[in-house]
């Protein structure tokens, strides 16, 4: 019974390190799933074991924040102000957690529709033409779009509990001090990071409808003309 249940325990921890994915968390917010297979000083590579054609991707340190490797996470990213990386371990986290929900999350059709038009739009004056939407872009691109988050008070505040019971009143006007959650003090990093994605989204979608507005109208006309 014994010699079965540990076959059974050797079985499962097999099945389970041979699915286990590692990961790698990068500055940029991109994520790599698969195996790591080499820990250099300077790099790390990982195989993407689950693609139709196995490759792996070398990604050096300096561009990682952290990485999982047999369930355990190491963090190799350090500020350092003469790289310009000034955030502590917990800001960045902040920062690259916007960088991902604004990737995911912000939505710019108008920029893609916009995009399309002023493509087309240029169409009609051929090559000189791609001074409209390359204008249009450039507008696209000045405005940044925002994002705000509302804290209630009574649920994302934390209250400091009063060590000496006073009453409050008029023989005590001493009020309770109110310190922000964690949340709200990292809160400015995650809004930066979102606020660059989306701006980032924003421009692509708008080169995105540029051109397609472009070759559409060109294609157009030329299946007009030779009709």
């Amino acid at each position: 019974m014994k010699t079965k249940i540990l076959i059974l325990t050797m079985f499962v921890l097999v099945i389970s390190n041979a699915f286990s994915q590692d990961t790698l968390l990068l500055l940029s917010g991109k994520i790599y799933a698969g195996q790591i297979s080499e820990n250099s000083k300077n790099f790390i590579r990982i195989w993407n074991d689950k693609s139709f054609i196995n490759s792996s991707k070398l990604i050096y340190k300096d561009e990682i924040y952290s990485f999982v490797k047999n369930n355990k996470t190491t963090v190799l990213y350090k500020p350092d102000s003469n790289n310009g990386l000034v955030f502590n371990n917990a800001e960045m986290l902040s920062f690259i957690k916007g960088l991902q929900d604004g990737k995911k999350q912000y939505h710019a059709p108008l920029s893609t529709v916009g995009g399309f038009v002023a493509g087309a739009t240029g169409g009609v004056f051929g090559f000189w033409g791609t001074v409209i939407p390359s204008t249009y872009i450039f507008i696209a691109g000045i405005k940044t779009p925002t994002i705000s988050m509302v804290f209630p008070t009574k649920e994302n505040m934390a209250f400091i509990e009063n060590p000496y019971k006073e009453v409050y009143g008029l023989q005590n006007t001493i009020k309770p001090e109110i310190t922000p959650t964690e949340e709200q003090i990292y809160y400015p990093y995650y809004q930066y990071g979102y606020e660059i994605s989306a701006k980032d989204k924003k421009i692509k979608n708008a080169v995105k409808g540029s051109i397609i507005g472009f070759v559409a109208f060109i294609a157009t006309s030329y299946l007009v003309i030779h009709k």
